[in-house]
């Protein structure tokens, strides 16, 4: 197909979503939208360090700090850029060369889409997690399901996939979160 008709065939799936997306914020944009928008992004906002599955090891300083918010979020959009260039898009010469593809016209149909998109939907989720400023314990329903999969997606050992798999398990099993588990937990990411 030439470019632009693989532009519109992609319209008309992104629009829609689009659209559901705007919709369900709605009631919120038009009550205070520099407020809702604002809300999203806001570092200075306090966790309760108590309950911090993933960074119990700190102190509460350390923990509240606006440096390690900042590097956290630095770390996950690094992350994500990382994978999308070395890891989603190595099929197609990385992120830069698909980038371009979108102006060429439509790149070659993969073999292994569905398994690719898999990929991609679980690790962007799992970066989310890893990066995350203050996990607590219901954020593990967030990726338990998906940890087996990552792990069968990568080139470890059998031994070393279920010796993690245990480890993000066993940290998740300590009540409190104690400074030992945390760091297990960091390790396992």
């Amino acid at each position: 197909r030439p470019p632009a008709a693989s532009l519109h065939a992609s319209s008309r799936e992104e629009v829609p979503a689009l659209g559901r997306q705007v919709a369900t914020a709605w009631p919120f944009l038009r009550a205070n939208a520099a407020g809702y928008l604002g809300r999203a992004f806001e570092l200075s906002r306090a966790f309760e360090h108590r309950w911090s599955v993933n960074w119990a090891m700190l102190s509460p300083a350390a923990f509240g700090s606006a440096a390690l918010a900042r590097g956290l979020l630095a770390a996950h959009l690094c992350l994500l850029l990382a994978f999308a260039h070395w890891r989603w898009t190595r099929h197609d010469g990385g992120l830069l060369s698909l980038l371009g593809g979108v102006v060429r016209g439509p790149l070659p149909p993969r073999d292994d889409a569905a398994r690719h998109a898999l990929q991609v939907a679980l690790s962007c989720n799992f970066i989310g997690i890893a990066a995350a400023r203050s996990l607590h314990y219901q954020f593990y329903l967030y990726y338990f399901h998906s940890l087996p999969v990552l792990l069968w997606m990568t080139p470890f050992p059998p031994a070393l996939r279920l010796a993690l798999w245990i480890g993000i398990e066993g940290a998740y099993n300590v009540y409190p979160p104690t400074a030992a588990s945390s760091t297990l937990l960091q390790l396992c990411h």
